[in-house]
């Protein structure tokens, strides 16, 4: 099964996007998110195989000396597949975060044939809707549209998931002193 590393959002933030995720599963325009047993997350690395031990002992290190910071989303858009998202203004730290995440893994993680989620590649978004029928896009775009935007909040914390069916292994909380919230 493939391996997915996570950052997850404060509280409000979650909230914000599971109101999202079950709104289309509620009206069966992409019902997967909804049911899934995920959690509101960015996908900062997939891999196709994953020594979680070592992974785990990595992360957690890592997550300790990392400060939760800032996150704004501010955009909706669409993938091909069809995917609807919401995207955060892209900084430097989140940058940085993803490629450090990165090579930490080297020697853990066996990375797929795809470069979607390599340094470089990478197109930081919080996926709002997935496999929904092509003819359904505009209802998962008015639905997207609810987000209230700019949705500012925080990066609390970060963990890896196996997938489908959703099995969250484990998640660490950054552990550094809080940034003041975007206003």
């Amino acid at each position: 099964m493939p391996y997915a590393i996570h950052l997850f959002f404060d509280k409000y933030t979650d909230l914000a996007i599971r109101a999202i995720w079950q709104e289309m599963a509620d009206c069966g325009v992409a019902p997967y998110l909804g049911t899934s047993g995920n959690k509101p997350h960015i996908s900062l690395v997939l891999c196709d195989e994953l020594d979680p031990g070592e992974c785990a002992k990595k992360l957690k290190t890592f997550a300790e000396q990392f400060k939760p910071m800032p996150i704004s989303f501010q955009t909706l858009g669409i993938f091909p597949g069809p995917t609807v998202f919401t995207g955060p203004v892209v900084t430097r730290e989140l940058l940085d975060l993803q490629c450090e995440v990165d090579g930490l893994l080297d020697g853990c993680c066996k990375w797929p044939e795809f470069d979607y989620y390599r340094p470089g590649k990478w197109i930081p978004h919080c996926t709002l809707a997935m496999e929904f029928e092509p003819d359904h896009q505009n209802e998962a775009l008015e639905i997207a549209g609810h987000l209230k935007l700019p949705l500012n909040g925080r990066i609390s914390g970060m963990g890896v998931i196996e997938f489908r069916p959703v099995n969250h292994l484990f998640a660490f909380p950054f552990k550094g002193p809080t940034h003041e919230t975007i206003s």
